[in-house]
């Protein structure tokens, strides 16, 4: 599973994204070397996100604005996440819907359908944003689910 260590041997894979512009996968079976190798857009990589959706998908953002989902099984670009300005700081997939987040030095927050990667809202904060968290404990009509055991 990815992001989860399960011990024995399960495999771990994690993504880490290069001030070379590359983001590099790797995978705790294999040796230390990365097992995938994507070169990506003319700037260092800030933020890497596996989407919770689609195993073979993941989502990349560096430090010019360009965002993009890349497709793990040809090792490409597949589609460019349009409408960011300025460095983009953090990118991260939703735990359980095909919704994804952006933040950047543009101080907007800005959520896209997965899948289509069109932009379905932008928010303006007046801080300065350096990364974003989705609530996995809020139910669709915005109430707080009781976590298991409380």
């Amino acid at each position: 599973d990815r992001g989860e260590a399960n011990g024995g041997n399960e495999s771990c894979v994690f993504a880490v994204g290069t001030g070379e512009k590359k983001v590099r996968l790797y995978d705790t079976r294999a040796n230390k070397r990365a097992t995938m190798e994507v070169e990506y857009g003319e700037a260092p990589v800030n933020s890497v996100a596996f989407s919770s959706v689609d195993e073979h998908r993941m989502f990349a953002a560096d430090s010019r604005g360009k965002c993009c989902a890349i497709d793990l099984r040809t090792s490409k670009a597949c589609g460019a996440i349009r409408g960011n300005s300025g460095s983009v700081r953090e990118i991260e997939a939703h735990p359980t819907l095909d919704l994804v987040a952006t933040v950047g030095l543009d101080r907007y927050v800005r959520v896209y359908n997965g899948s289509s990667r069109k932009c379905l809202g932008a928010a303006y904060a007046k801080q300065n944003l350096t990364c974003v968290a989705w609530d996995a404990f809020q139910d669709r009509d915005g109430n707080r689910k009781k976590k298991k055991g409380k």
